[in-house]
C-alpha cells in the first residue's frame, strides 16, 4: 500500500472536516443553579461552514471566571482556572499518551479541551453530544452509579500513580486539597457550615441532639487546623492525583441503550481543585457527598472493594502490580479520614443534595456572619437528618467530634488553668498549697485503684511543675481571666482576632481593669519572682507598677521575628542570581570517564542581587545523539537519574534532617533538568572535590571511605524502604538483569572479546583460563540474570554504577588522605541486595593487590558502617550478620568475574578510548567494542583473579 497516498487521503479527510468559517454563536446556561459555585458555565451553539463546503452546527461548553467583585476576591486564593488549565494542558495529556503507549482500549475519563485563555476562559467539548449527562443531585447516586464512579476513580488514580512513578507528575505541581488550604474562603466554608448545622441542630432537631450541637459548635474554630493536619503529605501512604471535587455534579454518565438506568461509562469534569495526596480524599469526598445514605451504609465494603479491584488491576495492566495498597489498607485510610468525612456530611453533602437551588449563596461568604451563606432550611430537612444522623452519632461515639482544647501533656496545665481562671483570688491565695495537695492525693489514690504499675509524681514533683509553668499562670490571669470572670456578657469579640490591630481590643478595657484591680498582687508577684522580665524601669511606685508588668510582657515575648526574617531574606537576595551575562562551555571530564552521557562545565558570568558580578560554574549533563543515544535509551538513564534526585535523594535529605546527621549528604545538588535529556548539577570542584585517577585505581584509604559511605547510603535507603517512603517501583531493574538486545551484545561480545584476547596471548595455565572464559559466551547473560533475580533477604537502594569516575573525594590539608566523598551518576540505580554495589566497586576500581590483601577487612568495614548507620537512623528490623555479607559475596561470585572480565578493562584502561559504545548496536561489532590493549592490561594485572575464578568453579 502506497504510504504517500494514504497520508494524502487522511490529510484531505481532516481538512474537509475542519472549520472554514464561523457564522454565528448563541450562548445559554449549561448548568442549573447549585451545580457549580466556582465558575460560570455556558453552552455555546456554533453555526459553521466546513472546508468541504458543508454547513453544520456544533456545541461546546465555555467555562468563564465569575466576575462578581466579592466572589472574585474570595476565589482568587484557589486559582481554579490555572489549576484546571494545567491539568488539561500538561497532566491529562500524559495520561492519554500512557494509554496509547500501553494500548489501553478503555475510554478516557475526561472531556476534550478545545482551547483556553489564561486564566479566565476554558472551552471543552460538549459531552451531551456524546450522550453523557449529569445525574439528579437531589436524589444522590444509587449503588450502580457509585460502583462505576469508584471503579473509574481507581483507574484514574492508578494512571496518576504511573505518572508519578515516571516523573511526569510531581507533588509540587498542585496546591493542597481546597478544604485543607489555609485560605479565607476555606475557613468560611468550613466554619460557616459547622456553625449553621450546630445552630439548626440545637434549635430545630429533637432535644437529644443538643449536646451534639454543642460539641460541633465547640469544634468550629479548630476544624480547619484539623483538616490541614490530616492533609499533610505522608509518603508512607499511597499518593495519587486526586480529582479534588468529585461530587455528583462533576460526573457525567452515559447509559445503557437497553436499560436507561444502568450507567455504562462516565466522564469526570471540573478539575479545578485537583491535588496530590492520599487516594482517600477522593473516596471520602465522593462517598459521603454523592451516594444515597442507604447504599453507602449497606454496601460500604462493596464500594471500597470496587475501587480497590480497579486500582489493582489498572496498576497491573501498566506494570506496577506490586505497588498497590491492600483492601485493608484502603479501609484504614478511609477510617483515618473520619474527620474529613464529618466535614463533608456537614458542609458539602447538605448543599449537594438539597431540594432547593438556593442551598448556598456564595455572595454571603463576604458577610460578617458568613454562616448565613448556608440556607438553614437544608439542615432542618428531615431528609438531611436521616441521611447523616447515624454517621454523626458514630463520630460522637468514636470521639471524632470532641472538645478541641483537650490535649495530652503534663497534668499541671489543667490545675493551673482552673486555679488561675476560675477560683476566687483570695481563696486561691490562702489555700494554694492545700489545693495542690488535694489534687496530688486524688491522683495517687486513683492511679493505685486503677492498677497503675508505674511511678506517680511526688508532691514535690507537683510543686516543681507549678513553678515550671509559672508563665502560663501569668498568661491565664492576664489574658483569659478577664474574659472568664467578666461582669459583662460581651467581654470578648472573637471577630477582632482576624487581624493584629483589632486583636488589641478583643477584650473590653473595663474587663481588664477589673482583673488588674482584683489581681494586682498576682501581677506584682509574677514580676518579683522573674516570671515576667522588665526591660525598662521607667515607673517605680504603685499604682503605676502595673505598667511595668506590661513592659515585662513585651520584653519576654516580643523578639522581633519580622526583623529576623527581613535580615535573612536580604542575605538570600544579595547572594542570589539576578542575571546571567554570559555562558562558556568546556568539557568537564576527559574521554573514558563517562560513556552514558556528555558532560560539560558551564562557566557563567553572573550579576547577584547585591549588584556584584561573579563567575559561577555548573555541570551540565546531556544525552548522546545518534547511535550512542539509541544505546542509552535502552536503559532509561536520564529519567532514572532525574527521578532519583527529585524523589529519592530528597527523602534522604529529610532523613538527615530528622536525625540531625551533620555528616552531610553524599551527592551533589541537582539545579534543574529538561525531561529527559539534560540535567544541571552543582560543580563539586567548587567545593574542593576531585576524582582519583581511574587508570591507577584506589588504595586502602580511599576504598575504606567508599565502603563506609556505601554502608551509610544503603542504611538510609533501607530505612526509607522499610517505611515505604521509597519502594521497588522508584527505580528500574539492575541494568544487567533486563531483557535487552544491547545488553546481550554487551555481555556476549564482551566475554567473547576477552576469551579471544586471552587465547591469543596465553600459554600454560592461561590457556585453560581462555577455555573457561570462552565457555561463558553463551551462558553469561542468563547466569547474571538468574543471580540478579534471586530473592534477597536485605534489599537496599544500590548506586548501581559505583566505580572510580562516579566518586569524588575531598582531602585533608596534606592532600593525601580522603575525608569526604560524593557519589555521582545515579543513572542505573536499582533496589536489590547490598552486595551488588560492594562487588561492583571492589572489582572495578580498587587496585588488585590492595583488594586481594584486604578483601575480608573491606567487607567488615562496609558491614560495620551499615550496622551502625541502621541503628543511628532508627531501623527496627534485623540487619545482616557479617557471615551474611560473606555468603552474599560468594553467591554473586559470577558477577565479580563479569566485572573483572568485561567492565574493568574499560574502567582501568590506560587509554582514553578503550570502549566504543557505537559498536554495541550489533553482535559482530560488539565483540570488538573494547580495545585489545585494554583487555591485555587487565589480564596481566588480574591473572591471579581469573585463576581463582577457575579453581573455585565460578567459571
Amino acid at each position: 500500500m502506497n504510504k504517500n497516498w494514504l497520508e494524502t487521503v487522511l490529510k484531505k479527510y481532516d481538512r474537509d472536516r475542519s472549520v472554514a468559517n464561523l457564522v454565528s454563536v448563541e450562548c445559554e446556561p449549561a448548568a442549573p443553579k447549585g451545580a457549580n459555585y466556582y465558575s460560570l458555565i455556558l453552552r455555546a451553539k456554533f453555526k459553521l461552514i466546513l472546508r468541504s463546503g458543508r454547513e453544520t452546527s456544533k456545541t461546546v461548553i465555555i467555562k468563564k471566571v465569575i466576575e462578581a467583585e466579592e466572589q472574585v476576591e474570595l476565589l482568587a486564593e484557589y486559582t481554579v482556572f490555572k489549576v484546571e488549565t494545567k491539568l488539561f494542558t500538561e497532566i491529562l495529556p500524559h495520561m492519554e499518551r500512557l494509554m496509547e503507549d500501553h494500548h489501553d482500549g478503555g475510554e478516557k475519563l475526561w472531556p476534550e479541551l478545545i482551547g483556553y485563555n489564561p486564566y479566565d476562559t476554558i472551552i471543552f467539548e460538549d459531552l451531551n453530544e456524546l450522550n453523557y449527562y449529569v445525574a439528579d443531585r437531589r436524589e444522590c447516586l444509587d449503588l450502580n452509579h457509585g460502583l462505576l464512579v469508584l471503579k473509574s476513580l481507581g483507574r484514574f488514580h492508578a494512571m496518576s500513580r504511573i505518572l508519578l512513578h515516571k516523573g511526569m507528575l510531581s507533588s509540587d505541581d498542585l496546591k493542597p486539597m481546597y478544604l485543607a488550604s489555609d485560605s479565607k474562603l476555606t475557613k468560611r466554608i468550613v466554619e460557616g457550615g459547622l456553625t449553621q448545622v450546630s445552630q439548626v441542630m440545637a434549635s430545630s432537631w429533637p432535644p437529644e441532639w443538643k449536646e451534639t450541637a454543642d460539641r460541633i459548635a465547640n469544634d468550629v474554630e479548630g476544624a480547619c487546623l484539623r483538616i490541614r493536619d490530616l492533609a499533610k503529605i505522608n509518603e508512607d501512604t499511597f499518593l495519587v492525583l486526586n480529582h479534588g471535587d468529585c461530587w455528583i455534579c462533576n460526573i457525567m454518565f452515559k447509559y445503557s441503550p437497553i436499560d436507561k438506568n444502568q450507567p455504562i461509562s462516565l466522564r469526570f469534569i471540573d478539575f479545578q481543585m485537583s491535588h496530590y495526596n492520599s487516594y482517600g480524599w477522593d473516596l471520602v469526598y465522593f462517598i459521603y457527598s454523592s451516594i444515597k445514605a442507604e447504599d453507602r451504609r449497606c454496601s460500604y465494603d462493596k464500594l471500597l472493594a470496587s475501587y480497590h479491584e480497579s486500582l489493582a488491576s489498572t496498576l497491573e495492566f501498566y506494570g506496577m502490580a506490586e505497588d498497590v495498597p491492600t483492601l485493608d489498607d484502603v479501609k484504614k485510610e478511609i477510617d483515618r479520614l473520619d474527620y474529613f468525612a464529618f466535614m463533608v456530611i456537614t458542609c458539602i453533602y447538605p448543599v449537594a443534595s438539597a431540594d432547593t437551588n438556593e442551598a448556598f449563596d456564595m455572595e454571603k461568604m463576604k458577610d460578617v456572619d458568613f454562616s448565613t451563606a448556608y440556607n438553614p432550611e437544608i439542615y432542618r430537612a428531615e431528609k438531611y437528618r436521616e441521611a447523616v444522623g447515624e454517621e454523626i452519632k458514630g463520630y460522637i461515639k468514636q470521639g471524632i467530634i470532641y472538645f478541641q482544647v483537650s490535649h495530652i501533656n503534663s497534668y499541671i496545665w489543667d490545675i493551673i488553668y482552673f486555679l488561675y481562671s476560675s477560683v476566687k483570688n483570695d481563696v486561691r491565695k490562702k489555700h494554694m498549697t492545700d489545693f495542690y495537695k488535694v489534687y496530688w492525693e486524688s491522683l495517687r489514690s486513683n492511679l493505685e485503684f486503677f492498677g497503675f504499675d508505674g511511678t506517680p509524681p511526688t508532691f514535690d514533683d507537683v510543686l516543681k511543675e507549678t513553678k515550671r509553668v509559672d508563665y502560663f499562670a501569668f498568661c491565664v490571669v492576664a489574658v483569659l481571666r478577664p474574659i472568664m470572670m467578666s461582669k459583662t456578657d460581651k467581654a470578648y469579640d472573637s471577630e477582632k482576632l482576624s487581624n493584629l490591630e483589632d486583636a488589641v481590643h478583643v477584650v473590653q478595657t473595663e474587663v481588664i481593669e477589673t482583673t488588674i484591680e482584683n489581681c494586682a498582687y498576682v501581677f506584682i508577684a509574677f514580676m518579683d519572682n522573674g516570671t515576667i522580665i522588665l526591660q525598662h524601669f521607667v515607673l517605680e511606685i504603685w499604682p503605676k507598677r502595673i505598667a511595668l508588668v506590661s513592659l515585662g510582657l513585651q520584653g519576654k515575648i516580643a523578639m522581633d521575628s519580622n526583623w529576623f526574617e527581613a535580615v535573612l531574606k536580604k542575605q538570600e537576595y544579595e547572594k542570589s542570581t539576578l542575571r546571567v551575562v554570559s555562558v562558556e562551555l568546556e568539557d568537564a571530564v576527559p574521554a573514558g570517564v563517562n560513556y552514558a552521557s556528555v558532560i560539560k562545565r558551564a562557566k557563567l558570568t553572573v550579576v547577584l542581587g547585591c549588584g556584584r558580578t561573579v563567575t559561577k560554574t555548573v555541570i551540565i549533563k546531556q544525552s548522546h545523539i545518534g547511535k550512542k543515544m539509541d544505546v542509552m535509551l535502552e536503559f532509561d538513564v536520564f529519567r532514572m537519574e532525574t527521578k532519583l534526585y527529585r524523589d529519592v535523594l530528597s527523602q534522604m535529605e529529610i532523613l538527615l534532617d530528622q536525625f540531625n546527621d551533620r555528616r552531610g549528604k553524599m551527592w551533589c545538588d541537582m539545579l534543574g533538568y529538561v525531561p529527559y535529556k539534560t540535567i544541571v548539577f552543582s560543580d563539586l570542584k567548587n567545593e574542593g572535590f576531585t576524582m582519583v585517577d581511574r587508570k591507577i585505581g584506589q588504595d586502602e584509604n580511599h576504598a575504606n571511605l567508599v565502603l563506609r559511605c556505601l554502608g551509610r547510603y544503603h542504611a538510609m535507603s533501607k530505612v526509607l524502604l522499610d517505611k515505604r517512603i521509597i519502594t521497588d517501583n522508584d527505580t528500574n531493574q539492575f541494568f544487567l538483569g533486563v531483557e535487552s538486545l544491547i545488553l546481550e551484545h554487551m555481555v556476549k561480545g564482551g566475554v567473547r572479546n576477552v576469551a579471544k584476547t586471552i587465547k591469543e596471548i596465553s600459554s600454560g595455565e592461561r590457556v585453560k583460563v581462555a577455555e573457561r572464559v570462552e565457555a561463558q559466551i553463551e551462558v553469561a547473560q542468563e547466569k547474571l540474570k538468574a543471580i540478579i533475580h534471586e530473592k534477597s533477604d536485605f534489599k537496599v537502594l544500590n548506586h548501581g554504577d559505583c566505580w572510580n569516575c562516579n566518586l569524588m573525594f575531598k582531602y585533608d590539608e596534606s592532600g593525601q588522605d580522603p575525608t569526604s566523598l560524593r557519589f555521582l551518576d545515579f543513572q542505573v540505580s536499582h533496589i536489590n541486595s547490598y552486595i551488588w554495589d560492594i562487588i561492583y566497586f571492589l572489582y572495578s576500581s580498587v587496585k588488585n593487590d590492595v583488594r586481594k590483601k584486604h578483601m575480608t577487612d573491606f567487607y567488615k568495614v562496609y558491614w560495620e558502617s551499615l550496622r551502625s548507620n541502621l541503628e543511628f537512623f532508627g531501623f527496627e528490623g534485623t540487619p545482616p550478620t557479617f557471615d551474611d555479607v560473606l555468603k552474599e559475596a560468594k553467591r554473586v561470585d559470577y558477577f565479580a568475574f563479569f566485572v573483572v572480565a568485561v567492565l574493568r578493562p574499560i574502567m582501568m584502561s590506560k587509554t582514553d578510548k578503550a570502549f566504543d559504545l557505537d559498536k554495541l548496536s550489533n553482535m559482530e561489532d560488539a565483540a570488538n567494542a573494547v580495545q585489545k590493549e585494554a583487555i591485555e592490561t587487565t589480564i596481566g594485572d588480574c591473572e591471579d583473579v581469573f585463576l581463582d575464578f577457575m579453581e573455585n568453579g565460578t567459571i
